[in-house]
Order: structure tokens, then C-alpha cells, then sequence
């Protein structure tokens, strides 16, 4: 019904403006068409801002607070959604309750268990401008490239599994050290002790010796741990996960490295051109 009567408010509107519009700046003289133009503009304005005020207030006041995707209690409209944010893993148990627009005690409108697994996706984007590959599991970063903050990524449908923090993680797992280069504008991702402590004592190394010049450092920058993972054991994964594999684009000469992370066979076979540096990681599957 709201749908119809949208399409029919639609249609009237498409109707009525246009021949409306050309009457009245029809009737006006010449030398005050900019004037009619004007005040038919802000009697337009004014009559949807008044009229958004109006409709927000009949939902908040004539429709019931009903949950979203639950039972609607009867004579009531569900239209709204509380967000909740993200939650820590563990079990859960959620109520909602409301009072009736017709007055009387509170009800419980619905009930739900559910369970928040320990496990974290680990998603991937690709911007075709750089031609690299990035990934995150904080959530946060997700949605601020989701919603376009930090350029043209885009999501490729990849992702695999893992922990964002220790406590959650299983035991083996090991702490993922994430870098940043400036010069290539890329991440680099790595469970290895020995590679991430190399590549922080060349860090600070490179940081005098740019500060000595007086120039920028461009290397790899220690961001942090950005999760952890489960690593193989001489090139073998153990039961229950799949490998992730690393891939390298050797454009270091360019000044252009960028690294690909992928659990699919498919994608891995198909990075053509780019160095295979085996399994890394081990998603839980």
C-alpha cells in the first residue's frame, strides 16, 4: 500500500509540476520572471522541508516500536532498527520490550539467542588505480572503506578467517605484523617472528637515515598486530583450515611492491606474472 501510494504521488507530481510551472511563469511580465522564478523555488522548498518534518512526525507518533525481522504484535508496523554495534565474542541473549500505543504494561515483543563466533573475517579490496591488493579484520576499517573513505577500493568477494585478538585465538596461532610503505603506497603482512623483527630493525635504521638528510621515510613502518593467525608447518596446514597463500607482484625496482593474500585455488593459479611465496597463513574453514 505504501508503495502504491508513492508511485501514485509520483505520477501526480510529474502531472501537475511541469505544466503548473510553465503557467506561472507564463503569467508573470518579462521584466519579473527572475522574481517569479524565485518565489515559486522557495514555495517549493518550504513545502518539502515542511512536509519531511510531517511525515517523520506521524512514524515516530502514530506507528508502534516494533522489532525489525521479529513478530510485530498486532494493530503495530515494525520500521525501525537498533544498532548494537559489534560484539565481543561469546553467547548472547537479546529482549525487546514496549509499551503499547494504546497504554498498559510493558510487553516482551520478542526474544533471541545467539552466538558471536570467535572467529574474524579477514576481507579483501582491490583498487584498480594502483593496481594493489589490501586486506583488513577491523571492522572499523571495513566500513570506512566500504563507505568510500579512503578512495577506490573495492571489495573482490575474497576473505578467510582469523582471530583479532589473542585471548580468542587458539593455541599456535601467531600475532600477524602489518606494515605500511609510503613510497609504494601498499601493506605488508607477515606471522613470521624473524621477518617482522628484520623488518623493524631496517625500519629504525631507515628512519635515522632519512632524518640524517632530511627527507621523508618511505620504507616499511611498523602499523601493528592485525591479527592472528595459525601459520604451516613445513608448507602444510593442519586439519580443519586452508592455506593462504602470498603473493608478490616484484615491482620493488618500481617502487611499486604490493602483496596479495588469498585462500582460493582459483585466484592463487591466476596471479600470472607474480611471484609465489607459498602458504603463509592457515584459515580456519
Amino acid at each position: 500500500l505504501v508503495a502504491l501510494a508513492l508511485i501514485v504521488t509520483g505520477l501526480g507530481t510529474g502531472i501537475f509540476g511541469s505544466p503548473n510551472n510553465n503557467t506561472l511563469m507564463g503569467a508573470a511580465p518579462r521584466h519579473r520572471q527572475g522574481i517569479a522564478g524565485g518565489v515559486l523555488a522557495c514555495a517549493r522548498n518550504t513545502g518539502m522541508v515542511l512536509g519531511v518534518g510531517l511525515a517523520a512526525a506521524v512514524f515516530t507518533t502514530v506507528l508502534g516500536s516494533a522489532p525489525v525481522g521479529g513478530p510485530v504484535p498486532p494493530g503495530m508496523t515494525s520500521f525501525a532498527s537498533v544498532d548494537i554495534g559489534r560484539l565481543a565474542p561469546g553467547a548472547y541473549h537479546a529482549e525487546a520490550w514496549g509499551t503499547p500505543d494504546t497504554g498498559g504494561d510493558a510487553q516482551s515483543y520478542f526474544t533471541l539467542d545467539f552466538q558471536v563466533s570467535a572467529e574474524s573475517n579477514v576481507t579483501e579490496y582491490y583498487a584498480v588505480s594502483l593496481d594493489h591488493y589490501f586486506m583488513s579484520a577491523s571492522g572499523d576499517e571495513v566500513d570506512l572503506l566500504d563507505a568510500g573513505g579512503e578512495g577506490g577500493w573495492q571489495r573482490t568477494g575474497q576473505s578467510f578467517h582469523a582471530w583479532l585478538h589473542a585471548e580468542d585465538a587458539p593455541a599456535g596461532a601467531q600475532p600477524v605484523c602489518r606494515f605500511y610503505a609510503a613510497g609504494p603506497n601498499s601493506h605488508f603482512y607477515t606471522a613470521s617472528a624473524d621477518e617482522c623483527a628484520g623488518l623493524r630493525s631496517l625500519e629504525q635504521a631507515q628512519r635515522a637515515q632519512a632524518a640524517a638528510i632530511g627527507q621523508p621515510f618511505l620504507g616499511w613502518g611498523y602499523e601493528g598486530i592485525a591479527f592472528y593467525a595459525l601459520v604451516p608447518a613445513n608448507g602444510q596446514c593442519p586439519s580443519g583450515t586452508s592455506p593462504v597463500w602470498r603473493s608478490y607482484n616484484d615491482r620493488a625496482a618500481e617502487d611499486d611492491s604490493n602483496h596479495r593474500f588469498t585462500v582460493d585455488p582459483l585466484q592463487h593459479l591466476a596471479m600470472q606474472g607474480w611471484v609465489d611465496e607459498g602458504p603463509v597463513f592457515c584459515s580456519p574453514q
